[in-house]
């Protein structure tokens, strides 16, 4: 139809044409007069629930409160076949009683809001909707993958006896997409929980129990927390508490790792680990760094004989402290407190294995160097000696660094640098600060066989066995 208007040269602007028509939409991308509605099927307020029961559900049903589905495939199965309609919905999926039967979800689409499944819990709050696989055909109890645009959010969930000896699973998100993962268990796992290849996460008041690997995993660049000051996760006996690897950024904040067998945390090749009030206790290793595997440490707390950290390979606790071009490595730290008394023998107080290793052949170029930080003190008759000894792989204190021997009492810091002269010696530099005491300096060359491993090792040694020497830190660093 031809336009009945002029424009209005003037003012450089037209006037609505009889043909063009503004067409408003309410919330619900609904139009004003009725006739655009295709997307206001779901109500984008109210939550739309989908209910499985594993004792009275059929999958003939509905899925209704009343009319339960009997297994999560097929509520996923009724999502997946009301196509975009579930984009703009709330949606959740309740589950009830016990599924012997693992379930892989694939390629869900994007929705609006996060999807969630949830469970039932007790009394006391402690998940009851089980996911059993004794007999599963399925090795993982609940599998989601290839869903880059999903959230999720799973909660009061119980996974248990998962297992084929290597890759079996509680919980698995893999391929994309954001998980919260809340008040859910996993026992008798191979891994309890794992977010793997590019997947945002949280896992909040979860518990990890005896898998036969990890209780909690992240890797191939996945990124996420691992508790909360509210949310507190634990990881219960088994190799290893948390494990961060192959290019993963995670936090362990205000957890536990208690009784494993292998380390606390595990974090390598290139992964790296905040670490904030988390406790490790009864673990072979608190911390273990291996093939550039770097965590920082904001108040880990090492209890119940837990050794605090191995660092392997290149593995290092804070990544960098700066001067100029000149890099420091921290490859080992144990902060327990050493008393050493009652005995002249000279006793060996940190052992090699909890402090570091420096691979074979890596210390060779001359701009690199080695240096320790023992700190402590000393009290009583006689003389006290602290000594710093390089160590073979097996622990035999076969060269000693530097010693100082102290007539005087007090607190002390004793510093000792390392300089490579070729494969075979070294330049020892090394000094002892005590009680306002002027600084003493000690220097000279050592036969060292750089090509093999080495290990570090603090000795004390009392003239006078009533004497007390009692060291507080032995630290190693890498530098160059």
């Amino acid at each position: 139809m031809a336009s009945n208007k002029t424009p209005n040269l003037n003012l450089h602007t037209w006037e609505p044409t009889d043909y063009l028509q503004r067409v408003e939409f309410n919330d619900n991308f609904e139009t004003i007069d009725g006739k655009i509605n295709e997307l206001a099927t779901y109500d984008t307020v109210a939550t739309n629930q989908l209910f499985v029961n594993s004792l009275t559900g059929s999958n003939t049903n509905t899925g209704t409160v009343t009319s339960p589905f009997k297994t999560l495939d097929r509520a996923i199965s009724e999502l997946m076949s009301k196509g975009d309609g579930v984009i703009t919905g709330a949606w959740e999926i309740k589950l009830t009683g016990t599924f012997t039967e693992g379930v892989a979800i694939y390629n869900l689409p994007r929705f609006r809001f996060p999807l969630k499944i949830t469970g039932d819990v007790d009394t006391n709050g402690k998940p009851v909707t089980i996911f059993d696989g004794t007999t599963s055909t399925r090795d993982i109890g609940l599998r989601i993958e290839k869903c880059p645009d999903l959230r999720v959010e799973i909660s009061n969930l119980y996974f248990k006896n998962f297992k084929n000896n290597f890759n079996g699973y509680g919980l698995l998100m893999k391929s994309g997409g954001y998980i919260d993962a809340r008040n859910c268990i996993a026992e008798n796992c191979d891994i309890g929980f794992a977010a793997v290849r590019n997947v945002s996460f949280f896992f909040g008041a979860c518990k990890g129990i005896n898998s036969a690997t990890s209780n909690f995993r992240a890797q191939y660049s996945a990124s996420g927390t691992f508790g909360d000051s509210s949310n507190p996760c634990t990881a219960t006996g088994g190799p290893e508490g948390f494990f961060i690897s192959r290019n993963a950024v995670a936090h362990v904040d205000y957890s536990t790792a208690d009784g494993c067998t292998y380390a606390g945390l595990r974090v390598d090749m290139n992964s790296r680990c905040g670490v904030i009030g988390t406790t490790f206790m009864n673990c072979a290793t608190g911390v273990l760094t291996q093939g550039g595997g770097e965590w920082i440490n904001d108040g880990a707390i090492f209890a119940n004989n837990t050794a605090n950290m191995i660092n392997n390979g290149v593995g290092r606790e804070t990544r960098l402290y700066s001067s100029g071009a000149t890099n420091e490595f921290r490859i080992g730290v144990d902060l327990t407190t050493k008393t050493h008394t009652g005995t002249t023998s000279n006793t060996t107080l940190y052992l090699g294995s909890q402090l570091g290793r420096m691979p074979e052949n890596f210390f060779l170029s001359k701009y690199q160097r080695l240096r320790f930080l023992v700190r402590g003190n000393i009290s009583g008759n006689g003389t006290k000696t602290v000594s710093v000894y390089s160590t073979d792989s097996l622990g035999v204190y076969n060269t000693q660094l530097a010693s100082f021997g102290q007539t005087m009492t007090g607190e002390f810091i004793m510093e000792v640098f390392v300089y490579p002269i070729d494969l075979n010696s070294v330049e020892v530099t090394a000094n002892i600060q005590q009680n306002g005491e002027p600084n003493k300096l000690y220097t000279t060359t050592r036969a060292v066989d750089m090509s093999k491993e080495r290990l570090f090792r603090v000795l004390g040694q009392l003239s006078d066995p009533t004497a007390t020497i009692t060291l507080r830190s032995f630290e190693v660093f890498l530098m160059g």
